[in-house]
């Protein structure tokens, strides 16, 4: 077993190897220049229909003559001392070639496409800062939805348990392989507040699922209404979706449930007493509209603030032009990205969704779009750090416990 876990890690390793390796392929560290965007010009009669690239020349401030088409870049230093004019360097084989600002101010022809340094350098504190408090009430959202869904199936743990709880999972969330670790740390650590471990197992699946439907919901929709859909994906996006209210709508069915034993079939199962008691569990869920539905409400509150603070992530890094629009179709596929658990703690993939998915639809370059991601988990990260010791005092709590009962002295009779 233990040799099969540590496979599992070094392949998890490797996987995030190899999306470091991809990042450092497609985001470039220094700033690069490039041409911006023209309009298409009309095909020549006698050009057979093709398409030539655009090719720009660049007259340098020492009388130099260089050339930029469409799809190439030049690698540039910009500088801005203090008290004096804009300075932006070509680094041309070994050489600096001065460029005149002029060139890449608005309505120019050339553009500077920021890279990874530069982007980093740029970051707003007092921005950032309001990034951190539009996250704050996700944990909240988050365990009230589960306090919720635990109290429609009787399980009774009190709301500073859950809360405690939920804080615990978040910050397991940020360092186990994927984004559904903590799951697993909650189930053992509930086994010390209710012995109906099964019912909440089946609760925290159910908010999993709820979860996920409504970043599904919120991305398809946008991707649709906005008329911004990358290949296809908000038709693939709302497909699962449907897939899993149809799947969810048929095994909880009724009529279905008339004609087959559900429960009689999960007790015959390995763990079947166990797997029995989550099915009840997803059976009093569906006996409690109110709560899923109260669930799905506090999940679009939870959303839309994280959706908040990855704004004020891309307005720390000079992004003015993102809204909260472009992240209701960017968050929710990144997320989904992040809980695909073959990195630990989905780490990679949260930064690549956001650097390709800002990219395409125009709003950042790559180093721009992937340091959005970062600062997101950073924060994330940050608001999860309590976890680590409400987890660590509880461990020690029921450890002096323990001890404290071997240590007591038997009673004798008559004594």
């Amino acid at each position: 077993m233990r040799r099969a876990g540590s496979r599992a890690l070094w392949i998890k390793l490797a996987i995030l190897g190899l999306v470091v390796w991809f990042v450092s392929t497609r985001v470039d560290l220094g700033d690069r220049l490039v041409l911006r965007e023209q309009p298409a010009a009309p095909a020549k009669p006698d050009d057979g229909g093709s398409e030539a690239a655009l090719e720009i020349p660049i007259r340098t401030l020492s009388g130099e003559v260089l050339m930029l088409a469409t799809g190439e870049s030049l690698p540039i230093e910009v500088l801005a001392p203090e008290g004096r004019p804009l300075e932006i360097w070509i680094l041309q084989e070994g050489e600096r070639i001065e460029l005149d600002p002029d060139l890449v101010r608005h309505g120019g022809p050339f553009a500077i496409r920021p890279g990874l340094i530069s982007t980093m350098r740029s970051i707003d504190p007092l921005v950032l800062l309001s990034a951190v408090l539009a996250f704050a009430p996700v944990p909240l959202l988050v365990a009230v939805r589960w306090f919720l869904l635990l109290r429609a199936v009787g399980v009774t743990i009190g709301w500073a348990a859950t809360a405690r709880l939920t804080w615990i999972g978040l910050f397991f969330n940020t360092v186990l392989p994927g984004g559904a670790g903590g799951d697993v740390v909650k189930l053992i650590e509930i086994g010390r507040h209710s012995d109906r471990r099964s019912e909440a197992l089946g609760t925290m699946i159910a908010d999993r699922v709820v979860g996920l439907l409504v970043l599904i919901v919120l991305g398809g929709a946008a991707m649709l209404l906005l008329r911004q859909d990358t290949g296809g994906l908000a038709a693939v996006v709302l497909a699962v979706g449907v897939a899993l209210v149809l799947g969810g709508g048929i095994y909880l069915s009724p009529f279905l449930r008339s004609r087959i034993d559900v429960g009689g079939l999960l007790a015959r199962l390995p763990l079947g007493g166990q797997l029995r008691r989550v099915d009840d569990a997803f059976v009093a869920l569906r006996g409690a509209p109110g709560a899923l539905a109260s669930a799905a409400g506090l999940s679009v509150v939870a959303q839309l603030a994280n959706m908040g603070a990855a704004v004020q992530c891309a307005h720390a890094l000079g992004l003015g032009a993102v809204n909260l629009l472009d992240m209701l179709r960017t968050v929710p596929v990144a997320l989904v990205a992040n809980a695909i658990p073959i990195s630990p703690g989905g780490l990679g993939l949260l930064e690549v969704a956001f650097q390709e998915l800002l990219y395409r639809q125009g709003l950042s370059s790559l180093a721009q779009g992937f340091m959005v991601g970062v600062l997101l988990r950073v924060i994330s990260v940050a608001w999860s750090l309590p976890g680590l010791p409400l987890w660590l005092f509880a461990t020690r709590r029921v450890s002096a416990g323990e001890h404290g009962e071997a240590a007591r002295p038997m009673k004798v009779a008559g004594s």
